[in-house]
């Protein structure tokens, strides 16, 4: 998560002096589409149908793990309670992860709002930024979960992660009076680097957090 790219990336006694990185991916669409028709068999869902709906939750979600096994979840409980399972009911799920504040993408909004990331997620939805770790926006990002490497390019994951993202831009500019628009500022470390943001008081003064002045000044 974020905290530990602060710790990893200090400049006192870095982890990752001693420490061996890993990145997590998704699953593959063989085995996404596998684990999803395998589970579906076992509630004697036909063949055909258990492949589309599986074909359905990939589409959504690329792998994912933890959105794969919510919707297939949903997928069960639906079963259990005698409805019909269908693409509908799988778009349905999705927009309710998306509205019903689930706790994963819960953790990616407040995170995308409280580190200043929702500018480089929109900007890594709308183009294809060039893959490296030294973007250190870019690298939070993929550490929150939302951006993995593709071909030499950052991509946002899943289409339902970038569904989010568009929900947050228009949700934070629709909450956002225009005279606080006007007043938010973004602080930056010594070395260009955003590290908070803050409301502007006057000119060259701005209210904010200690641990963002901490963080502008280098302090640990």
């Amino acid at each position: 998560n974020t905290e530990l790219y602060d710790l990893a990336f200090t400049e006192v006694s870095p982890f990752a002096n001693i420490c061996e990185t890993h990145y997590l991916g998704d699953l593959s669409e063989a085995d996404a589409l596998a684990l999803v028709a395998d589970g579906l068999a076992q509630l004697d869902v036909p063949t055909e149908a258990a492949d589309s709906l599986a074909i359905s939750i990939y589409r959504r979600v690329n792998g994912y793990p933890y959105l794969t096994q919510r919707l297939a979840a949903l997928l069960e409980t639906a079963h259990d309670d005698g409805q019909p399972l269908s693409d509908d009911l799988l778009e349905t799920g999705a927009a309710d992860l998306l509205s019903c504040g689930d706790a994963l993408l819960e953790h990616m909004r407040k995170a995308l709002l409280e580190h200043g990331l929702l500018d480089a997620a929109r900007a890594a939805l709308d183009g294809k930024p060039r893959f490296s770790r030294h973007e250190e926006a870019l690298a939070r990002l993929e550490l929150i979960g939302l951006l993995a490497p593709d071909d030499g390019h950052w991509h946002v994951r899943n289409p339902l992660f970038a569904r989010a993202v568009q929900a947050w831009s228009g949700d934070f500019a629709r909450n956002r009076p225009p005279a606080l628009h006007a007043g938010l500022v973004r602080i930056f470390n010594g070395r260009g680097v955003p590290v908070g943001a803050g409301f502007l008081l006057r000119d060259r003064r701005a209210l904010t957090c200690a641990h963002v002045v901490a963080a502008a000044l280098g302090l640990r």
